[in-house]
């Protein structure tokens, strides 16, 4: 405004020349103001990624946190992409046809009952694992582990928490509170060391490792499924997952399935160790929701769970042909178990109740009711040409063989933790908890 109006002065000439200058500065003003100010590298955070300037290789580019070098501030494109976007992009709907599995008529098996001979095989330990000779034996104590070998025991390692042998026997796989270990079977020495995925470390549950032949090391790190050798600490990526997925495994480690547990839904997703091929098995658009895992057969074909969240509805799904088929409704145990070749057993009925056990082939589509279940029998494990149950004061074998149910007494005390010695159908090592103690014993039936 012209200050004439104000001040009756009056106004200077304005020229062509004069307005021309004053829109040169106006423009030269609002430039400068647009220019970001000198910032402190150790502050400032460009591109917003939580990763300070200073040590951010990228700083107009976000990092991605995938789980591969998220430390540098660059988002990777040659890291594995575990984003859930990209899970679920992965997840095609899936066609399942279903149908109910054959109820044959009841086959039990002749009752027996049997006292064995029991003797303590190590102090202060809760469970123990065989190789397949017997030539080591890895005991498992209360954040301890053991290795047995030639009538010896020695203590090698402090927070191991569960592992598995190479099929020779000569070495173990452990999962303890930090890494992966390979040891020494006879002696517990250090041959190779495996580390978690950054930021998974607290999650046991997400951690399983596997010994082949000629030395090979599968392993899921809590994000991926990994490949190694015995005395070496160079690892191939085989194929990745969504980080805090759950590892299930086939017996030979060819096939390996990752479970991620979403409110009320689960996806799982299987992953071929030899190819790296990975497909959504069980949870895609085809499924309801609620469905949660219980376990796979040995040879990676079948996946079993539970279609209702009170677990009130037990299927199996056929991963070749995409088939279901309903084993039982009604309420089911926890504890299931496969024999190595294919046979599923489990209880009908609610835990801590007496209930029916049940014998499914799933090659066969069929069900078998052959025995009972005491109320305290709460563990079960497959063994060869059968399973055997253990809780309260006794074992009882089913011995699908010989066509036996073999109540065993034991004594005083819970009796749980139980590990068969391969190729001795009549021995066991079974742990014992009573007074608040806990030891390994080895158990003999006549």
């Amino acid at each position: 405004m012209c200050q004439a109006l104000l001040t009756e002065q009056p106004c200077a000439k304005i020229t062509l020349m004069s307005l021309r200058i004053l829109a040169a500065v106006l423009f030269a003003s609002s430039a400068l103001a647009c220019i970001p100010k000198e910032s402190d590298p150790n502050v400032s955070d460009l591109d917003g990624d939580g990763i300070v300037d200073a040590r951010d290789r990228c700083m107009a580019d976000p990092e991605d946190f995938d789980g591969y070098e998220d430390e540098d501030g660059c988002a990777e494109l040659e890291g594995p992409d575990r984003s859930e976007a990209t899970a679920k992009a992965m997840e095609p709907a899936l066609k399942v046809r279903r149908k109910k599995i054959e109820n044959l008529p009841a086959k039990p098996l002749k009752s027996k009952e049997s006292k064995a001979r029991v003797t303590k095989y190590q102090g202060t330990a809760w469970g123990a694992m065989v190789d397949s000779a017997e030539r080591s034996v890895i005991v498992f104590g209360f954040g301890k582990l053991w290795v047995k070998a030639g009538g010896k025991s020695k203590l090698v390692k402090d927070n191991a928490y569960r592992g598995s042998f190479s099929p020779d026997g000569k070495h173990v796989a452990l999962v303890t509170d930090r890494s992966f270990l390979i040891l020494d079977a006879r002696s517990g020495k250090r041959l190779s060391r495996f580390s978690f995925a950054p930021g998974t470390e607290d999650a046991m549950e997400t951690k399983l490792i596997h010994l082949g032949d000629n030395g090979e090391v599968l392993f899921f790190d809590g994000c991926e499924l990994q490949r190694g050798t015995v005395g070496s600490e160079e690892v191939t990526a085989i194929g990745p997952a969504q980080c805090g997925s759950r590892p299930l495994m086939s017996q030979n480690g060819e096939v390996w399935f990752t479970w991620l547990q979403a409110e009320e839904q689960i996806t799982v997703h299987e992953i071929n160790a030899n190819s790296g091929e990975r497909r959504a098995v069980l949870g895609g658009e085809g499924d309801a929701p609620g469905l949660s895992v219980i376990l796979n057969s040995p040879d990676g074909k079948h996946l079993c769970y539970s279609r209702h969240k009170d677990g009130s509805e037990f299927t199996c799904r056929n991963l070749s042909t995409l088939e279901d088929q309903l084993v039982w409704q009604g309420a089911t145990d926890e504890r299931l178990a496969f024999t190595e070749d294919g046979l599923l057993g489990f209880g009908a009925g609610p835990r801590r109740e007496k209930r029916d056990f049940y014998v499914a082939n799933l090659g066969a589509s069929t069900l078998t009711k052959v025995g009972s279940l005491g109320a305290k029998e709460k563990w079960l494990t497959a063994v060869d040409g059968g399973f055997v149950a253990s809780g309260g004061s006794r074992l009882r074998h089913f011995d699908l063989a010989k066509g036996i149910q073999l109540d065993i007494a034991l004594g005083d005390g819970e009796w749980e933790g139980f590990a068969a010695i391969p190729g001795r159908a009549s021995e066991f090592l079974v742990g014992k908890e009573r007074r608040a103690t806990r030891d390994v014993f080895r158990v003999v039936v006549p």
